[in-house]
């Protein structure tokens, strides 16, 4: 009668259970001599049988079995076999085919014959599931049992050792110089640092303790061990190792920033006063950010321009520039009316004729649209230069009407100008004292855009309002040819 002979051993670790396979060998092979049984091939592997599917040898052997030809399956004892449902019932359902004609074990054999048989078979099959179970709620239990008195049941994270104590007693014990740097990551994180700067910095301070993974920083930062409490299966239990950082520190560390989303929530909410003002050299808006509890403002990825620059230094720089261009609005407001009807005259007559100048312009494009569109359907000229030469029609004609909506009329002055007052009585002075919401109001109002270099050189470039209201404030309250500018004001006009 062909057999073939099944071993395994739970484990793969060649340092573990020894001579259980050599064992289970001799047992099988002394019983085929004993009945007489013809063995074709013997089957061993080291894996854990509580999953279905996971032995490759034991499918392998399953396979041999489907193909037919074996009449014996011998092995040491049922749980060799199977501790799992799934691979019980496949070897229940080959027997109750007939696939196999006999199951042998050192005690014990069972017939395809006979049905008690099989009965008994699916019993002891059952029985190793069972008996599998046991052993794991057993082990669960021990191990809470351990838990509870504050062992560590696992590998100490950094910043702690395992030691042997006496055989079969562990303990953990704080590593001092690998505990500094845990000590380090939480004050840091305490400070906001994110963590890619606590990377960069424990690579340098602390280089020949670890590789400092960004994963296992933010591990560290929110292991509970390191108070001194001990974690399994769900529940914390007081330790008795020593914690290396304080419950406040810990704290403290987790409330500075809570994760990922928690700093774009923050990164949303945080006040942009120049939002869509402030542009860098390329004329690409600069969105603001939050670090370490200030505001800056950074070019964006696709801007050919690298430009950061925090919110103070832009309101700074733009408070020296209003320095030099405060205008006392009390000594402007006595200034006779005439001054600003002049203003609102000369400021018509030259828009009207710059309007007049631009509606010229563009109908001549769009003269010379129809006639390339002619061209085109007469076939003079290809597709592709019809479109590159209407595409730059186009770019011109939108440069124009932007030109045309940004002509400051007379009326726009005058209104302009209340606002102005209504702002302030002394445009520097208030830019001084207010806050940088206010601040921004009134540079807005004086300026129409504000633009910074890589050198983090801010380029001014004044509304006609404001360039209008330097050349009329005057030192006496009254309006003379020449407007002499008063108040400290200066005559240049800054670089656009």
């Amino acid at each position: 009668m062909s057999s073939i002979i099944y071993c395994r051993k739970s484990t793969d670790k060649d340092d573990r259970q020894l001579n259980s396979l050599e064992h289970q060998l001799q047992n099988c092979r002394n019983t085929a001599k004993r009945l007489g049984l013809t063995v074709v091939k013997e089957f061993v592997e080291s894996a854990s049988a509580k999953t279905e599917g996971t032995r490759p040898v034991f499918n392998e052997m399953i396979a041999m079995v489907q193909k037919g030809g074996i009449d014996c399956l011998l092995f040491d004892e049922p749980k060799r076999l199977s501790r799992n449902y799934m691979d019980g019932m496949l070897l229940l359902s080959l027997f109750d085919k007939g696939k196999i004609r006999k199951l042998v074990w050192t005690t014990r054999t069972y017939s395809f014959d006979e049905p008690t048989d099989k009965l008994m078979l699916s019993f002891e099959l059952a029985l190793s599931k069972l008996d599998n179970e046991n052993r794991a709620k057993d082990t669960k239990n021990k191990m809470v049992t351990c838990a509870k008195k504050g062992r560590c049941l696992t590998k100490a994270p950094f910043g702690y050792r395992n030691v042997t104590v006496k055989k079969g007693e562990k303990t953990v014990i704080i590593d001092q110089e690998r505990a500094e740097a845990v000590r380090t990551m939480f004050r840091m994180r305490k400070d906001r640092y994110n963590f890619k700067d606590i990377q960069t910095f424990c690579r340098e301070k602390y280089p020949h303790l670890s590789n400092f993974n960004l994963a296992n920083i933010q591990k560290i930062v929110t292991n509970r061990f390191y108070l001194g409490i001990c974690k399994f299966s769900g529940q914390e239990y007081p330790g008795m190792h020593e914690p290396i950082v304080s419950k406040e520190l810990f704290e403290a560390a987790g409330n500075a920033w809570k994760g990922n989303y928690a700093r774009k929530e923050e990164t949303a909410k945080i006040s942009q006063p120049l939002k869509w003002f402030l542009v860098d050299m390329s004329g690409h808006r600069m969105p603001a950010y939050s670090k370490l509890g200030r505001i800056y403002y950074k070019s964006q990825n696709w801007s050919p321009e690298k430009v950061n620059v925090s919110e103070n230094y832009v309101f700074d720089k733009a408070g020296e520039y209003f320095k030099e261009f405060d205008i006392d609005w009390a000594k402007f407001e006595a200034l006779n009316g005439a001054i600003i009807r002049d203003i609102i005259k000369n400021m018509d007559s030259g828009n009207a004729e710059r309007t007049e100048e631009i509606s010229r312009k563009i109908g001549q494009i769009e003269k010379r649209k129809s006639v390339l569109l002619d061209l085109r359907l007469d076939g003079s000229i290809e597709e592709s230069e019809y479109r590159d030469k209407l595409k730059g029609m186009n770019e011109e004609l939108v440069e124009l009407r932007k030109a045309s909506e940004k002509t400051f009329s007379g009326k726009d002055f005058e209104k302009t100008f209340e606002e102005l007052i209504e702002l302030s009585k002394s445009l520097y002075q208030s830019y001084l004292r207010g806050d940088n919401l206010r601040r921004a109001e009134l540079l807005k109002n004086a300026i129409i855009e504000l633009r910074v270099n890589d050198k983090k050189e801010l380029v001014f470039k004044e509304n006609e309002l404001f360039s209008a209201l330097k050349g009329v404030v005057l030192s006496d309250g009254s309006a003379t040819e020449n407007r002499t500018p008063v108040c400290g004001m200066k005559t240049r006009r800054p670089d656009h």
